[in-house]
């Protein structure tokens, strides 16, 4: 089941994320800030369904009344800088949950969206953080989504 996500939700929300670090590939060079990652939640559930810019939306995916996997979006200005909107995922963690529960999660995701009166562009992302991005790629692509550039990325002090 999918739904809004709420304030009691925040413990779950930040286990997801420790053990999504945990597997990630900077789990040997860094450690999750728990607290900042509360604040974090805390904020965007305060701020969800508010389509104005610093608005946000963050849906949970619940398994057997446990909750798995979520997406959190947030509104800002267009590149910072424009009189207008985009909405723009900030995570979105669902490896263990069944493609449909995904692919609810990102619709849940796009409708929020397309609630957003001045965006203009709505987007998603993918890195290699915690696996390889090829699945969500191609979740993105069957939702519309088209390729716009990448991410490249390199460790400093190294």
């Amino acid at each position: 089941m999918i739904r809004r996500a709420n304030f009691g939700d925040i413990p779950r929300l930040v286990e997801i994320m420790q053990a999504a670090h945990d597997r990630s590939i900077v789990a040997d060079i860094s450690n999750l800030d728990v607290p900042a990652t509360r604040g974090l939640f805390l904020n965007a559930i305060r701020a969800h369904g508010r389509t104005t810019e610093g608005g946000a939306c963050v849906w949970v995916w619940e398994a057997n009344g446990i909750v798995a996997g979520f997406i959190v979006g947030l509104v800002a200005r267009y590149y910072h800088v424009t009189d207008k909107l985009c909405v723009q995922d900030l995570l979105f963690i669902a490896d263990n949950a069944h493609p449909s529960a995904a692919s609810a999660l990102v619709d849940a995701y796009l409708a929020f969206a397309e609630t957003v009166s001045d965006a203009i562009e709505v987007n998603v992302s993918v890195t290699d953080i915690i696996g390889p991005p090829e699945r969500v790629e191609k979740l993105y692509g069957r939702k519309g989504f088209a390729r716009s550039g990448s991410i490249w990325k390199r460790r400093i002090g190294q």
